[in-house]
């Protein structure tokens, strides 16, 4: 008789065999960018970026000269791209902004005139931008994922030089046609669940996070001081989001008319007197803090996606507020390397 607990365990087995080892890069889990979508703000963004890096390298090789570029939407990118500033974030790319250097608000300055020129230089030759360069597309088609985007280099009779089909796959990874994943290297400490990440910890005597950084540095090829110096960053970038939503009232962009209530919360939160609902309280404020910046197109990190922006953030300015100054002992940078073990497959 087949039981429920047989179906689980061949559930179980088959997954396995499936599965490959944790092999995901901190690097690659959070990353700074522009709110509010990982997959049509970020990811856009790294694909306009990507290609004009490519143009100024193949440049020589134009047969004619290079005039303006063309940018093409589809799918989703095309449906929902002007809620989540889709065309800005290509646009910025395109002038030469990647989003983990993104100055705040620069899409919202982008997005405020249409019919704003820019100029961007390929070797000498200067090219003009604007957001009507960006077309929407079909909603329909048939390229390989959804979030599709077509960029191209055109020449001064409209004739295509170079494009790219891009592909924003979520949490802020591109793909592109004829992409191939890069060689990576392998962890020391392979784990496919948290069992088997208990399992480790029991086995080699480390603690959670210099596992991890074992890990990262094995995977990546990075050193421990480059780790930890990215995580520091990150984590000065988490503040200033919580603190920038906390500072900021009015109305968040779009037709809903949502209001900002980060700074409500806080202040509601100042004012109560028992100390675990005045932590809990602020808590609250500070994780909406940083979604009211997400949704404003504000500079976030991705926790691994720009939904779930908030949490992070919110825990460790709670950490910093309450050790006067710099995260003790580099709690900060531990928990946040933790934190990659909610990905793991349980």
């Amino acid at each position: 008789m087949v039981t429920l607990n047989t179906l689980f365990q061949e559930h179980i087995h088959k997954k396995s065999l499936i599965y490959s080892p944790v092999e995901t890069s901190i690097f690659d889990l959070l990353k700074c960018g522009p709110g509010p979508s990982s997959s049509h703000t970020i990811g856009p963004m790294k694909a306009g970026y990507d290609f004009l890096c490519l143009c100024r390298e193949r440049l020589n090789s134009f047969a004619k000269k290079p005039s303006h570029f063309i940018v093409r939407l589809y799918g989703s990118l095309s449906a929902t791209g002007k809620g989540h500033g889709t065309c800005a974030a290509v646009l910025a790319g395109l002038l030469g902004h990647k989003p983990e250097k993104c100055p705040a608000g620069l899409l919202k300055e982008i997005s405020r005139d249409p019919d704003q020129h820019y100029t961007q230089m390929l070797g000498e030759i200067p090219i003009t931008l604007s957001l009507h360069n960006i077309i929407y597309d079909n909603v329909m088609h048939n390229f390989p994922y959804n979030n599709t985007l077509v960029i191209s280099l055109m020449d001064t009779a409209g004739e295509v030089l170079f494009e790219r089909e891009y592909y924003s796959v979520g949490g802020g990874f591109i793909q592109w046609k004829g992409w191939k994943a890069p060689e990576l290297g392998k962890p020391v400490h392979p784990y496919q669940t948290m069992k088997e990440l208990q399992i480790r910890l029991e086995q080699t005597g480390l603690t959670l996070h210099e596992l991890l950084l074992d890990n990262e540095t094995a995977i990546t090829g990075t050193s421990r001081v480059e780790v930890l110096q990215y995580l520091d960053e990150l984590i000065e970038t988490m503040v200033m989001g919580v603190k920038r939503g906390l500072s900021k009232e009015g109305v968040l962009p779009g037709t809903l008319n949502v209001q900002r209530k980060a700074s409500v919360l806080y202040n509601k939160a100042k004012s109560l007197t028992i100390a675990h609902e005045r932590f809990l309280c602020c808590l609250n404020a500070y994780a909406m803090a940083t979604a009211e910046e997400n949704a404003d197109g504000g500079v976030i990190v991705t926790t691994p996606t720009c939904g779930a922006s908030g949490v992070l953030p919110a825990i460790l300015y709670a950490m910093r507020q309450g050790c006067s100054g710099r995260i003790f002992g580099g709690r900060g940078n531990r928990f946040s390397c933790q934190a990659q073990c909610r990905h793991c497959r349980c």
